[in-house]
């Protein structure tokens, strides 16, 4: 019985979630600001096999590396290898308000009496979907003047009754250095500067458990509806502390409610979550994918309620022939090489970034249902490792 959960995260200390900037500076993971996928995963996984450990006696790196010591280590292995949480990226919550990123198509001007910025979205939905040609999105594009209006695509924004408001959040720098230990001074060159999250900032997010699994795990555990998380680097030191509570939601509600704000129609606009990518012969990719038949099939074997559709990818006229319709900037993606020696080939991918504009032709008997469901789930196989999530722009939404 598929399980779905609304998500809170909230910091409890200083948190640094952070990517090497330099050599030895490391700034904030993403822009815009988010938790991806993979570390909430990773979190939740530790966390239960951290309860696991507590309560059955069992070291938690044997609960997660060998089979036979207990169901629910088995259980979660199983997740590690064979993933089936669909974890949609979580972000930040201000004044009660969810951020997400903007579009390509939010743009901040000055207002030369005052000096204050302003924000404001150059095209609408519908006009977005009327569009056939690339000259037409060329008009949607303000002229530019003394450096301004500029795109704010990728930066966090607040989406409200159509009103827009940058978000900008507050962060502090920590500074270390290694020790060393024969002549317990600095080590020459070893100086670390991170950038931290602030305690008590909140995210939001959704997981869609096709198998119950969280559910089985927390009443064998009596966990409640918290658990005590880690995020990023420090941990020993006291950082990256949060507190996870997940409330179950009524899944059929949820669909419904969504649904009837999603207006029928023979074209709709995805804007991008996460980075939003198709791997080709495994080793290309393109930041867009062109046409798909949803669910995936490992959904399709836990879920029978599912939506199904086919999403092909809009295609406009250019000069040189018609173009995917996909608009915003491009992010790199790599990992690390999967041969057993260490001289496998690393993974590095070109991936649509997040506040990406997707338009889509979307096939199916009931398209709505169709697409909140992919707004639950993710699009395809990838969005369990925390690729291609989506959110429906609807025609009462601003772009």
């Amino acid at each position: 019985m598929p399980k779905l959960y609304e998500v809170k995260i909230r910091l409890c200390s200083p948190t640094i979630l952070t990517r090497r900037h330099r050599r030895n500076i490391f700034e904030v993971l993403t822009k815009p600001l988010n938790i991806p996928s993979r570390s909430i995963k990773g979190a939740l996984i530790d966390s239960l096999a951290r309860e696991i450990s507590i309560k059955y006696g069992i070291k938690k790196a044997s609960c997660l590396s060998n089979r036979g010591k207990r169901e629910e280590c088995d259980a979660l292995i199983d997740e590690i290898i064979n993933p089936l949480l669909r974890i949609r990226p979580a972000y930040p919550v201000i004044d009660g308000k969810e951020a997400e990123p903007a579009s390509p198509f939010v743009y901040v001007k000055k207002i030369k009496e005052t000096g204050e910025e302003s924000l404001f979205v150059g095209i609408t939905v519908d006009e977005l979907t009327s569009i056939i040609s690339i000259d037409e999105i060329a008009k949607s594009i303000p002229p530019v003047r003394e450096g301004y209006p500029k795109s704010l695509h990728g930066e966090l924004v607040i989406l409200h009754n159509r009103k827009i408001k940058k978000v900008d959040i507050y962060t502090s720098r920590h500074e270390s250095t290694a020790i060393n230990k024969k002549y317990y001074t600095a080590e020459k060159g070893m100086l670390f500067s991170y950038e931290l999250l602030p305690a008590g900032l909140e995210f939001t997010t959704t997981i869609f458990d096709p198998a119950d699994l969280l559910g089985r795990l927390m009443d064998k555990l009596n966990t409640g509806d918290k658990l005590e998380i880690f995020l990023g680097r420090g941990r020993s030191r006291g950082f990256g502390r949060a507190i996870m509570e997940l409330k179950e939601k009524e899944i059929e509600r949820k669909i419904d409610e969504r649904a009837k704000e999603i207006a029928r129609s023979s074209v709709y606009v995805l804007k991008a979550l996460s980075p939003t990518l198709e791997i080709i012969d495994g080793q290309n990719s393109r930041p867009y994918i062109e046409n798909i038949k949803y669910p995936p099939q490992d959904l399709k074997n836990h879920v029978s309620t599912i939506q199904e559709a086919e999403l092909n990818i809009r295609k406009v006229q250019t000069n040189e022939g018609k173009v995917p319709f996909v608009m915003g900037s491009l992010t790199k993606i790599s990992g690390w090489g999967t041969s057993s020696n260490g001289s496998g080939p690393i993974p590095r991918y070109y991936a649509g970034a997040p506040g990406s504009i997707h338009v889509y032709e979307v096939h199916s008997p009931d398209p709505e249902q169709a697409l909140v469901f992919i707004e639950l789930t993710g699009l395809d196989e990838l969005s369990s490792i925390g690729f291609n999530w989506f959110k429906v722009v609807t025609t009462k939404e601003v772009i």
